[in-house]
């Protein structure tokens, strides 16, 4: 009998680090399989053609390199991690005599088109259950993605669209207003003001939440090279805005 288990992840900020911990359960659990191989083989519970453990990882980066390894070298210190923007990765580790297989595959939500999950099976019931724990346990202890904004986006959107619309609208119509009297009705005035505030709200609402969508992947693999992340960047310049405007609109 099989048994099979499988969990999404979901809202995670994932660093080199984060990767590397999880390559090292997939190569301390190749190991203890090989090992466990190679006994039952000088026991004779085996023949010698019988197939190994087998591990293998595949990494894929911005640029549309794909990179693959019969073993965890593809995630070792001074390597891709360290240099590349990584899109997406696979760990999988398999022994047929078992029908044991684990497999997690992490793909940045922004930049690449599949899910991130953690997938494991085989026909002893006690393995699978701790190794799929020790997997969870790893992946659970990742850093949540702080989405505040990107939760709140659509009121967000209509606040700063109401705003935005205003504030342009007045800007558009002062030269209007301070012109001599008589040489624009008010009703000219007002009507300009609501068409120029309409058509800025409808801009803010149609980019607005989708940038904020963006600025927040599910999933994020953060780059390890400085000048690469750009989110960071992206939503340091936000917090500055909000922090800014926030003050004027609780006093105002």
């Amino acid at each position: 009998m099989i048994e099979k288990r499988v969990k999404a992840v979901n809202a995670k900020r994932i660093k080199a680090s984060d990767i590397r911990a999880l390559a090292r359960i997939f190569q301390d659990e190749y190991s203890r399989l090989l090992q466990m191989h190679e006994e039952d083989i000088n026991k004779g519970k085996k023949e010698k053609y019988v197939d190994k453990p087998k591990l293998n990882s595949d990494v894929t980066t911005k640029d549309g390199v794909e990179y693959s390894s019969d073993s965890m070298e593809l995630f070792e210190s001074g390597g891709i991690l360290d240099n590349k923007v990584v899109t997406e990765l696979s760990l999988r580790l398999s022994y047929a005599l078992k029908e044991a297989r684990i497999w997690v595959h992490i793909a940045d939500s922004q930049l690449a088109r599949y899910q991130s999950f953690i997938q494991i099976e085989g026909n002893d019931s006690t393995w699978v259950h701790g190794t799929f724990s020790k997997l969870t346990e790893c992946v659970d202890s990742w850093e949540k993605q702080d989405a505040k904004l990107k939760r709140f986006r659509w009121p967000i959107s209509f606040f700063a669209a109401i705003v935005a619309g205003f504030s342009v609208g007045w800007l558009f119509t002062i030269p209007l207003r301070g012109a001599e009297e008589g040489s624009q009705s008010n009703d000219a005035i007002a009507s300009i003001f609501v068409f120029i505030s309409l058509i800025t709200a409808m801009i803010v609402l149609f980019f607005l939440p989708d940038y904020l969508n963006k600025l927040w992947p599910d999933i994020e693999i953060v780059p390890v090279l400085e000048h690469e992340r750009k989110l960071d960047k992206r939503r340091k310049y936000l917090w500055i805005v909000v922090s800014e405007v926030d003050p004027i609109i609780r006093t105002g």
